[in-house]
Parts: C-alpha cells; sequence; structure tokens
C-alpha cells in the first residue's frame, strides 16, 4: 500500500511542478495518473484516501482553467466527502478540518462560476465554520487562518454579487471583508516577511475597496486602495525584476486613479493612470502576444482620455482615445469570430464624440466650430451603431441629438 501511495505522490509532484510551469493539461495527466495508482492500490487506508484526496483536489483546479465546471464540482465533491470520511475517525483534528474548509471554499468558487449563488453562500458558510473550529483550536496557525481569510473572502463576493437577488447582503458582505483582512492581518503580524501573507493582505483590501466603490463611497475606496497598493509596493521593493509584482502593482495603482477621479480628484487620478500605463507598456514591449495587457493598455488610454475631457481638456482627450480605438480595432480585425470585442468601441466612440463636443462648445462661430460639431455627431452615430452591453444608451442618445442639431446648422452639413 505504502508503495502505491509513494508512487502516486511522486506524480501528484510532478502535477505541481507543470501547474506551477502553467501547462495544464500535463498537470491533469500527472494527477489522473496519480489517482489512477491509488484505485490500484485497492486500499481504505487514511494515507491512501488523503492522497486520493489531494490529488483530486489539484486536478479540480486544472479543470477550472479548462472552465470544465463539472469536472471540477465533481472532484472537488469526491475530495470533501473523503476528508468528512476521514474526519469521522479525527473529529478533533484541525488539521482535518482546515482541509474540508478548503474544499468547501473550493466548491463555492465552482458554484458562483456557475451561477448557483445560493449553492456558493452555502458552501462558503459550511468552509467558514470548518475553518473557525480549526483556528480556535490553533490560532497562530498560518495555514488555518489563510483558509479562515479564503472562506471570508469568498462569501463576502458570493453575498455581494448582483446575481444574488434576495439573497445579496451588502452589509454582511463587507463584514466579511473585515474579517478576512484581521485574519490577513494576524497572519501578516506572524510572518511580516512572507509574500504571500502581505498578497492576502492587499486582496482584502482591495475587495473592500471594490465594495465602497459599488456604494459610491469614493473616498473610503481611495483608502482602502491605497492600502492595497502600499502593501502591494512593499512586495515590489523586494522584487522589482519580477513581472508579476510589476503587473499587480499597476493594476493596484489603477484602482486607486479609478476611485480619485470619482472625489475628484483629476489631477492625482491622472498621475495615478499614467503611471500604471507606463508600467503596462514596458511589460507589453516584452510580451507583445499578451492579450490580457492589450486589454489593460486599452481602458487605461481610454480612462486617461476620459479624465482629460472632464478636467476640461476635451481636446488633449482625443488623442488618448484615439489610441484606444486603434489598439481596439486591431483586436477586432485579428479575432473577427469574438463577437463581443465591438461592443466595446461603444464607449471610446461616445468619449471621442464627447471630446469633439466640447472644443465645438469652446470654438467661435464658424466653419471651424461646425467641423467639429460635425466630428462630433458622427463618433456618436459609431457609439450608436455600435451598441452592445458596453454602451451607455442615454448618454449617446442626448450627445447624438444635440451634436445634429448643431452639425445641421452648417452650410457644409445642411439638414436632411
Amino acid at each position: 500500500v505504502l508503495r502505491w501511495r509513494d508512487l502516486a505522490l511522486s506524480y501528484i509532484k510532478l502535477g505541481d511542478v507543470d501547474e506551477q510551469q502553467s501547462r495544464t493539461r500535463q498537470a491533469m495527466e500527472n494527477y489522473a495518473k496519480a489517482l489512477e495508482l491509488l484505485d490500484r492500490s485497492h486500499s481504505d487506508a487514511n494515507s491512501i484516501q488523503d492522497a486520493r484526496a489531494k490529488a483530486l483536489l489539484r486536478r479540480a483546479d486544472q479543470f477550472g482553467k479548462l472552465n470544465r465546471a463539472a469536472g471540477s464540482l465533481a472532484d472537488l465533491e469526491r475530495a470533501r466527502d473523503i476528508f468528512i470520511q476521514l474526519q469521522s475517525a479525527k473529529p478533533n483534528d484541525p488539521r482535518l478540518r482546515s482541509d474540508v474548509a478548503v474544499t468547501w471554499n473550493k466548491i463555492g468558487r465552482v458554484r458562483i462560476e456557475t451561477g448557483d449563488l445560493a449553492g456558493s453562500i452555502e458552501a462558503r458558510r459550511k468552509g467558514l465554520e470548518q475553518a473557525n473550529l480549526a483556528v480556535q483550536v490553533d490560532p497562530n496557525n498560518q495555514l488555518f487562518l489563510r483558509t479562515k481569510l479564503l472562506n471570508h473572502m469568498g462569501l463576502g463576493d458570493a453575498l455581494g454579487h448582483p446575481a444574488a437577488g434576495k439573497l445579496i447582503n451588502v452589509q454582511e458582505a463587507l463584514d466579511n471583508y473585515n474579517e478576512a483582512r484581521l485574519a490577513a492581518e494576524k497572519n501578516l503580524s506572524l510572518d511580516p516577511e512572507n509574500t504571500q501573507a502581505v498578497s492576502d493582505a492587499a486582496l482584502t483590501w482591495q475587495a473592500m475597496g471594490l465594495w465602497y466603490e459599488d456604494r459610491e463611497q469614493w473616498p473610503k475606496a481611495v483608502d482602502a486602495h491605497r492600502r492595497c497598493l502600499t502593501l502591494m509596493e512593499s512586495l515590489l521593493k523586494k522584487n522589482p525584476t519580477s513581472a508579476h509584482f510589476q503587473e499587480t502593482t499597476a493594476r493596484a495603482r489603477v484602482r486607486v486613479g479609478s476611485a480619485m477621479a470619482e472625489l475628484p480628484d483629476l489631477a492625482g487620478s491622472l498621475r495615478e493612470l499614467r503611471a500604471a500605463l507606463a508600467v503596462f507598456e514596458a511589460l507589453a514591449a516584452n510580451d507583445p502576444s499578451n492579450r490580457t495587457l492589450t486589454t489593460d493598455r486599452i481602458g487605461l488610454w481610454r480612462d486617461i482620455g476620459e479624465v482629460l475631457r472632464l478636467d476640461g481638456k476635451p481636446g488633449e482627450g482625443i488623442a488618448p482615445n484615439l489610441k484606444a480605438l486603434g489598439m481596439l480595432r486591431e483586436m477586432v480585425a485579428a479575432d473577427s469570430s469574438n463577437k463581443s470585442l465591438p461592443q466595446h468601441l461603444a464607449p471610446i466612440y461616445m468619449q471621442l464624440g464627447e471630446c469633439e463636443a466640447g472644443l465645438a462648445k469652446k470654438a467661435p462661430a464658424g466653419e471651424e466650430r461646425q467641423r467639429l460639431w460635425v466630428a462630433s455627431r458622427d463618433y456618436f452615430r459609431q457609439a450608436k451603431a455600435a451598441g452592445g452591453a458596453m454602451a451607455n444608451r442615454a448618454v449617446i442618445e442626448k450627445g447624438l441629438a444635440e451634436a445634429e442639431a448643431e452639425a445641421r446648422k452648417s452650410p457644409e452639413s445642411p439638414a436632411k
């Protein structure tokens, strides 16, 4: 039996290496091989069952990366049942309680991804119950504390999810984010140099910042995102050449800049957004095929253009929006099968229409002013044509009506 277990554990370790190198399918093959060996042992010994559950958990994660929710959920439920069976023999073992809590949390994540919000909330509550019991036994165990904070974070996400309907409880969601933060800070106090602990603490502040954004509590949102950024900067300072930490720190900076625009602190917002953009541009230069970085850059160019317009500089807002427009058109042309991509054109066309209108309103009467109104009208028409879920139809219709009325006054653009 031990020979089968040891060989299976070797395959699990191989799978872990593949997973770290983003070789998802190879990792799945190694975890499947481990499960095959464990089944071949024809043993229900605790050591075999524990190894089987760990292999199932790992394979479930790979299923998730391949968007195969059914396979992921099946493996997770098998792992949960094994851990519960093991727990029945050792009902007060905190490590088994933590294993059960981890599994429930992962089940909750899959259920929220498949739209089962009630199931996700139930799973997270069950996981949290086990995690709290584990922490009560060993309050300074960093593994148990992290399991607790992840369940709090997951429950907060589920309770605040727009699809939760009658189950939405925004205050309980915030309470869970706060509990997650306290667990993260306890972990950080136990090991201030632990990278995972710092990252976890940053993510709890980010979750709270997003909660405040949804409630339009902008000063609190800025403060929470700033705390997240400070923690991420501390990691980057220790790992200055890490592309991962450069990227995550830049993302935290984007959230700060976006929230500052709502205060409004437009100068501060521009400073943060431009700093983040510089990082993404540098990262993209080293990884030009990275679609995520391209999407981030498009969003930042667009946001910078909008903040400039809001700051009374519509002329300066045109170039960033045109940059975003050009990059997005290239993406659309390169991926014509993606029907959702063109919808992202609407907000950019709309902002260009608003910029041209802003310039027109400042221009003296004459041909130049009318040319600007015609340009504004054409951009609003393109925004309307692009449509889709990303389009702010009310703003587009209002801007289009105004631009068309003004454009008709031009000799070069007679009324139709």
